[in-house]
């Protein structure tokens, strides 16, 4: 055994969390997540504003708790070896 994981990395299927990366302006994508995400968009035009605003209302809830004296925060991520197994 070399090391490596062995299942294979399908970049070929999207992914929800591709998809919101890339809305998000990422690059943690592939290019199905972004004909899909934009998909999304052509269909619904305030989606990308949506995951926007998602991402700064955490933002806000992580300072508000901070402030607070909360200093332990989960952190929720999806790594790609899970990509592979939950497409």
């Amino acid at each position: 055994m070399d090391g490596r994981d062995s299942r294979e990395f399908d970049t070929g299927t999207t992914h929800p969390a591709r998809r919101y990366d890339y809305l998000l302006g990422g690059t943690d994508n592939f290019a199905v997540d972004r004909d899909a995400a934009d998909e999304i968009v052509a269909r619904h035009p305030t989606a990308r504003l949506g995951a926007r605003k998602n991402r700064w209302f955490l933002h806000r809830a992580v300072r508000f708790m901070a402030a607070r004296g909360i200093r332990q925060f989960p952190r929720h991520r999806v790594r790609h070896s899970d990509l592979a197994q939950h497409p």
